[in-house]
Order: C-alpha cells, then structure tokens, then sequence
C-alpha cells in the first residue's frame, strides 16, 4: 500500500493525521473517512489546542421543541432498546410512548412489553412530565438504574437523549419513530457497537485493529493492545456478569477511552471494543511500550477510584510485531 501514494506526506504531521491519510486508501469503501471527519492541524505553526473528531454515538434526534415539552404528542418520543442482555434480538426496536401514563413490564398485558427475562412481570410506571418522563419502579425483582449510577432507584427521571436500566435492559429516549431514517442509523450503530459500552463488537473490531496494525507497520511505529477486565471480589473475571458488574463496565470502559484519548493528545477516536462480558481492549498507535504502559498506569489508577470498592479494574499491554495480524492481540 506504501507504494501506491504518489504524494509525499507533509513533513510535522501527528500519527493521527498521517493515519487519516492511511484510512482514506483503504480498499474497504466502508472503512474509509469522510472528508467532513478529517481533522489536520500545523502544531509548530497554527495552533497548540488541536481538535478532536467526534466519537461515534447514538443520535437520540432533535430535542423536543416548545410545543411538545407543553402539550403531550402521542408517539412524538419513543424508547430505543440498546442492550438486553437475554434478548439480543429486541435491540434497536422502538417503543413509543403513546400516553401520558404508561405501564412497562415483561408481561403482555403491559402498555410497554419488554419479553427480557430480567424485566419483571410488571416493572415500572412511566409518567410524562412536560417533555421529559418519570419512571416509577413498582418493587421490581432487578432494580431500576439511572445512567451511570449504582444504586437501585425508586424513581428516575429521564430526559431526551438519557438512558435507563431495568433489570439488564437498556433504552434511550428518543424523537425518532420506527423505520425512520435516524431509526436505521441507530440499528447500523448497534449491530457495530456494543449498546452497554459503546465498544466495537467483536467483527467490527477485529476489522479496525487490523487497519491499526497495517498503519503501524506501514508507518513504521510502535503499536500495542491494552487488554482491560473487571475484576470481582474474587480476583475472578465473571462469565456472567451481575448488573453491579454491567454497571460498572460501562462507566470504566467510557472512562478508559477519555483518559486514553485525553493523555496521548488523540485527534482521531481510539479503536476499543468489548472482548468478552467484562473484557474490552484499546489499540495504542505511535507511543513506545514504556510511553504506553505509564499512560495505561494512570487510566487504571484514575478509573479505579470511581469503581465500588468490591470490584477492581486490571490491564495488560501486549506488543505488536510486524507482520503479526493485529487481531491476535485481542485475546
């Protein structure tokens, strides 16, 4: 591929910039960044504060306007499955919210049926409250669980654009409705990213790595694979997490890539994904084994504070070596 540019790279470019140089050759159309996602800067000439390109995320659609935070609409929002652990194949639907009081639960006499086996029978009430929606827990069996929060709620307010858990199902309140241009973009965004985390799946991520890894050889720099797990009270990484557990990889798996990207001064997105139920790694492009083992050092000491004290974040570096497929270095 080194062959095929017929341009030189400008001199002072960060691996970041060179990398979009890279990505925009690939043979995969799919793999390839728009123009409008392309960040360049001159460090020694135009600025010192360089700017980021954007995180994929999952558009909740516009905010409700005036009139809808006023006057009820039925169906003008809706609530986006993103993860149920024991019902993969409910991920992405669409659950409007067509009256101002609605019941959710797995049973299917309720207003909202959920068929996930964690959800009770009858699980919540859901209120609307000028534009935004109260839900009420009804003494279920799993819990109800604000955004980044571990504790059991007895009621929650949700806000456009803000998720809950019930049980170890996921949604998000959206103003899409189904089979609307910004519903199919949202079930691409899920069958690509894990909806607890927000990590590339597995596929998706073996697929990115290996385009790290031909960067790197192409470049000729360093590359490694930082492997994270949650560890249980046990020192034991469970195969089949508790919702403390799903929790808690949430918030460490979001805050690991803001440290990373924030401590090697990234322009682009890390490539992370999640390896196995409370396993994710982060691909590290440019910096030396011992540049990327201090900042990984740091990520694992800032990240543990804001874990439970039952629970412990591990890491290992792995190093690449030319010629070896990225991939191999997940696991």
């Amino acid at each position: 591929m080194k062959q095929q540019i017929m341009f030189d790279v400008p001199a002072g470019l960060s691996i970041d910039e060179v990398r979009q140089i890279f990505r925009g050759l690939n043979e995969d159309p799919s793999m390839r960044p728009q123009a409008r996602h392309m960040r360049f800067f001159n460090p020694s000439q135009l600025t010192t504060s360089p700017i980021q390109l954007p995180r994929e995320r999952l558009d909740p659609g516009p905010p409700p306007g005036g009139a809808l935070k006023l006057n009820f609409t039925p169906g003008a929002q809706s609530l986006l499955v993103t993860y149920a652990t024991n019902a993969p194949e409910i991920v992405g639907s669409l659950l409007p919210l067509h009256d101002t009081k609605l019941a959710l639960g797995r049973r299917s006499d309720q207003s909202l049926c959920v068929p996930e086996a964690t959800v009770s029978g009858a699980h919540a009430i859901l209120k609307w409250q000028t534009g935004s929606w109260l839900i009420e827990d009804q003494g279920s069996t799993n819990g109800t669980y604000a955004d980044f929060n571990y504790e059991r709620k007895s009621q929650v307010s949700l806000l456009h654009g803000g998720e809950v858990q019930v049980g170890e199902c996921r949604m998000k309140l959206v103003t899409f409705g189904p089979d609307s241009p910004q519903h199919r973009r949202a079930k691409q965004y899920l069958a690509k990213r894990d909806g607890l985390t927000g990590l590339l799946v597995r596929e998706h991520l073996m697929k990115a790595i290996d385009e790290d890894g031909l960067f790197a050889d192409w470049a000729e720099v360093p590359m490694q694979v930082a492997r994270y797990e949650l560890r249980g009270p046990n020192r034991q990484v469970s195969e089949r997490p508790t919702i403390l557990e799903m929790l808690a990889l949430r918030k460490a798996a979001q805050r690991v890539i803001d440290l990373t990207e924030m401590l090697l001064l990234s322009l682009t997105p890390a490539v992370a994904g999640r390896t196995g139920p409370l396993k994710f790694v982060v691909s590290i492009v440019g910096p030396s084994i011992d540049e990327a083992r201090h900042v990984v050092e740091q990520v694992v000491a800032q990240v543990q504070g804001m874990l439970p004290e039952t629970l412990e974040l591990g890491a290992t570096l792995v190093k690449g070596e030319p010629g070896r497929p990225a991939r191999t270095l997940i696991d």
